[in-house]
């Protein structure tokens, strides 16, 4: 004959509900395993250089004019422009770095002064001559 195993007293609600208390108090003791969290630094971007008025503008006063077409490669950013004036013909030279050649745009100019005019030079001892043709410096001593 097989033995009977013992059967358990059935409990009551009242005995459940504390023995489920004193075992979550027991697993509250023991201190939370809580992982460092991982600090992710990302570096802030580069800061690129963007253009300003100021940079073009110095740019766009030191472009060379001349009554020759450009043929040798510019060393200086501000040399990739070339104005080229003959007579009636006049082109912005631009230097193409990706080709490594010169290219241009025809220009339309009308209007503007065509004169010759006298100043005062920098150190105020002399004078000046600067040639405008159609509105741009074209020319001049000092």
């Amino acid at each position: 004959m097989d033995k009977e195993e013992p059967k358990e007293e059935p409990k009551e609600i009242s005995q459940i509900k504390e023995e489920t208390e004193e075992e979550l108090e027991e697993e509250l003791k023991e201190p939370l395993k809580v992982e460092e969290p991982t600090l992710l630094v990302i570096p802030p971007p580069e800061k690129t250089k963007t253009s300003n008025l100021e940079d073009d503008l110095k740019i766009l006063t030191s472009i060379e004019v001349t009554d020759a077409v450009p043929t040798t490669k510019p060393f200086h950013p501000s040399q990739n422009f070339v104005l080229y004036v003959s007579g009636t013909t006049y082109r912005l030279y631009v230097y193409d770095n990706e080709n490594s050649a010169w290219r241009y745009a025809n220009l339309n100019i009308t209007l503007g002064l065509t004169t010759t005019k006298t100043v005062r030079n920098a150190a105020g001892d002399g004078t000046c001559t600067l040639i405008f043709t159609k509105g741009l410096l074209t020319g001049g001593t000092c």
